[in-house]
């Protein structure tokens, strides 16, 4: 495949681990990518299959599914549109349309795995990361839908009972749940099952079972969302979020809250109450009954 070597390039700086072999391995044309949406500081492609790759900035950090570009400009000033073509080859990515090539020959792999963290200190300090919580919330995200709260109780529930079943169940309820490029839903439940991996809780994973339609149910960016934090691997915020929450060092708890609720408009807020809740369910925290669960973070 040629690449016309007189259009102006971006270095890639990180590329997620797996994604250029996944890259390389396309095959025909029902593989190659195109444009599905464009934002300041993302864009991102779909492979034949509906798979996502996205091309994102320093500033989002990396994500399961993406390349980081060093330098990035405002995406949406480079005339890129939705349906516009794209082609990998010898490491490279380029949107024709728009005059732009990635090169990725010195990007670092990065692993988007969230590795086992210690949570028996989580105890100590839930209450006062929830204090925060209350006090950073943005206000519209999830907990503001009535609708969502039975199947919050019923989630908690069934991942402090190690039934993994009706927590997929549970789930299931919530998935699409919003307005937004990833629902509030859909935020929360990533922001739980963060929690449940971090901590190698029995319950990992429970999206799995119920992502088999997930694509007529949510939006596509959150179809990828979800089915990657089910298998524990998240963007690089989240691990931020994590380490963050479960320092030792309780200074570095009140900053970790504050950056993660400044993501999108209510993303980062729905993510948050859902790692919250996924960390006193997988420690013991104590529940408290309806409706007070919903309070204990949005009060």
């Amino acid at each position: 495949m040629h690449f016309d070597t007189a259009l102006p390039s971006l270095r890639a700086t990180r590329i997620s681990v797996g994604l250029r072999p996944m890259l390389d391995g396309m095959r025909g044309l029902s593989e190659a990518l195109r444009v599905v949406s464009v934002h300041r500081a993302v864009v991102n492609l779909a492979l034949g299959d509906g798979r996502l790759v996205a091309i994102a900035s320093e500033a989002v950090g990396g994500l399961p599914n993406g390349i980081v570009v060093g330098d990035a400009p405002d995406f949406t000033r480079l005339g890129i549109h939705a349906g516009n073509p794209a082609r990998w080859a010898a490491g490279r990515l380029s949107i024709p349309a728009a005059s732009l090539v990635v090169g990725t020959d010195s990007a670092a792999d990065w692993s988007p795995r969230i590795a086992r963290r210690e949570v028996t200190g989580w105890p100590l300090r839930s209450e006062r990361a929830r204090i925060l919580a209350c006090e950073a919330r943005v206000p519209g995200g999830l907990l503001d839908l009535p609708v969502s709260w039975p199947a919050l109780w019923a989630l908690d529930a069934a991942i402090r009972d190690g039934d993994r079943a009706a927590a997929a169940g549970a789930a299931r309820g919530l998935i699409g749940l919003g307005p937004g490029l990833t629902p509030a839903g859909d935020d929360t439940l990533a922001g739980i099952e963060s929690a449940l991996h971090a901590a190698s809780h029995p319950a990992a994973g429970f999206l799995e079972t119920v992502l088999g339609d997930v694509e007529t149910r949510t939006t596509a960016v959150s179809v990828a969302l979800l089915r990657h934090v089910a298998r524990g691997e998240v963007a690089e915020r989240v691990h931020r979020l994590l380490d963050g929450l479960l320092a030792t060092d309780p200074a570095r708890l009140a900053p970790a809250i504050e950056i993660a609720v400044r993501h999108g408009a209510t993303s980062g807020s729905d993510l948050l109450v859902g790692v919250l809740l996924g960390l006193d369910a997988a420690t013991g925290v104590a529940a408290a009954p309806a409706p007070d669960l919903i309070a204990r973070v949005a009060a």
